[in-house]
């Protein structure tokens, strides 16, 4: 692993992670070669990190199509001096990858779990909501704010986040975002929170025209949008609500 000193956030280099000498169709334990790395992947954070450093490698980065102009651009380079073909290089990487592939996990869609996804109503003004998002998602937004700093991986492709609410209706909408900036996946809930109640502090002024036309102002909790006032039974002939308070 290493910290880039721009980007400040943890990398991964999955460097001799896959050790197939050569064999397209070697099975390996991706991550876990090495004993003294096994304890580092045992938790999910870090196991999802690698095995998102492998599907990028194996879907983008070390793909044929990616490395097929680089590795013909050093042959033509070097061929006069008797570099081989690199043929074999572009084929293993096309043999290899779905090899890799097959073994990520890849196939989680971004979906919310807690409550089977359908919206709930809340008991308190915080609550966790759960779901899964696949390996290749490089970071996950919720109403369209970055939450990957605040994430809880509890799996490879399960993840945790508690969320502040705010009074009545939250509606939360989550997307899984590819590296190149593509949406991957995209889910929402609904968690109503509860509502604080209404209560009237003071009035001012304390005292108006009987005609009306006197601008009056009301400060308590729980004032909402289309809320209507009456006076001496009478409705106010237009209502703004400023705040909750």
């Amino acid at each position: 692993m290493y910290l880039p000193a721009a980007a400040r956030r943890w990398e991964i280099i999955p460097w001799d992670a896959d050790l197939t000498f050569g064999d397209a169709n070697a099975i390996t334990d991706i991550g876990v070669q090495f004993p003294a790395t096994r304890k580092v992947f045992a938790r999910p954070q870090f196991a999802r990190m690698l095995q998102a450093a492998h599907w990028r490698l194996a879907g983008d980065i070390a793909a044929p199509d990616a490395i097929a102009p680089e590795t013909a651009r050093v042959y033509a380079a070097l061929a006069a001096e008797g570099a081989g073909s690199p043929d074999a290089i572009t084929s293993f990487l096309a043999a290899r990858a779905p090899i890799v592939k097959s073994r990520l996990a890849i196939t989680a869609p971004l979906k919310i779990s807690t409550n089977n996804g359908l919206d709930f109503e809340a008991a308190a003004y915080t609550t966790a909501i759960a779901g899964t998002a696949p390996v290749s998602a490089a970071y996950i937004t919720l109403n369209d704010e970055p939450v990957d700093d605040l994430l809880v991986w509890t799996a490879v492709t399960a993840w945790r986040l508690d969320v502040a609410l705010a009074p009545g209706a939250n509606r939360l909408t989550f997307k899984a975002w590819h590296h190149d900036g593509a949406l991957l996946g995209e889910a929402a809930i609904t968690v109503t929170a509860p509502r604080p109640p209404l209560f009237i502090e003071r009035i001012e002024p304390a005292e108006g025209f009987a005609a009306g036309g006197t601008l009056v102002r009301v400060y308590g909790t729980g004032f909402e949008p289309g809320a209507f006032l009456l006076f001496m039974g009478q409705p106010a002939s237009q209502v703004e609500v400023i705040a909750s308070t």
